[in-house]
């Protein structure tokens, strides 16, 4: 099953530079104002609350540059589903 946990905010700011580092120009993600409210233990996924409404799986790659268009990927159906998962471990 997918573990996840609510990160430290000083994580959490880390998650989102490196987030922020590799959104190329036109990805879904770029001109959003997101935030990081889950990280899986398991793997480099990340949950987004994007501010308007939507939440998205993003994973990150750990480039630490800006990536090629469609990475890092983005799953936007997922979201519900780990919503509940974060509300049953906070």
């Amino acid at each position: 099953s997918e573990m996840w946990e609510v990160p430290s905010a000083e994580s959490a700011a880390g998650l989102l530079a490196e987030l922020r580092l590799e959104l190329p120009a036109g990805h879904d993600l770029f001109d959003l104002d997101c935030t990081v409210v889950a990280k899986r233990v398991d793997s480099d996924d990340i949950l987004v609350d994007t501010q308007d409404g939507r939440f998205a799986v993003v994973h990150l790659t750990w480039k630490a540059s800006t990536e090629i268009a469609g990475q890092p990927t983005c799953d936007w159906s997922d979201a519900n589903i780990c919503l509940e998962l974060i509300g049953a471990i906070q």
